[in-house]
């Protein structure tokens, strides 16, 4: 009687598993791999490196703000950003610890999935200056609580 109630067990079990899928997203699939926080001079410097090559496009607002829109496209021969980046939105934690205070880092893709967006919202107005990262992997941000970024390198 015991192995008879352990094999319909085995058979709901089975049958459970076959008629649900779960989509879980794999590993390679992500968009933002990292983010580093680090005094440069009179600023600081935040990096948020891609998992795929993109080039930095324009960015707004130009000069100060609380959140910073900077808009990348991904570059020309990149299959993994072709797959990955339609519909997608992704935020990314930053470990180090700055002076000017970032709530949040996430990617948007749902916008424009060939104009996708990398958005930074700060807790306070904050004075800006965005550059392409070394070997178009990465974007990187100045951020300064004074109007001093033209200096920061």
């Amino acid at each position: 009687m015991k192995i008879i109630n352990v094999f319909k067990m085995y058979l709901v079990v089975a049958f459970c598993s076959a008629a649900f899928n779960i989509h879980a997203q794999p590993a390679g699939s992500r968009i933002l791999i990292d983010s580093i926080a680090e005094p440069a001079g009179p600023c600081d410097r935040i990096e948020v490196t891609f998992a795929f090559p993109v080039q930095y496009l324009t960015h707004f607002p130009k000069t100060h703000g609380k959140e910073l829109r900077v808009q990348v496209s991904p570059l020309a021969g990149s299959n993994q950003a072709g797959s990955i980046i339609l519909n997608r939105t992704e935020s990314i934690r930053l470990m180090d610890s700055t002076k000017n205070t970032i709530k949040e880092i996430f990617f948007d893709g749902t916008f424009s999935p060939n104009r996708p967006y990398l958005i930074f919202d700060f807790a306070n107005d904050v004075y800006l200056k965005v550059v392409q990262g070394e070997r178009f992997r990465s974007i990187v941000v100045f951020v300064s609580s004074q109007d001093n970024v033209t200096e920061c390198q």
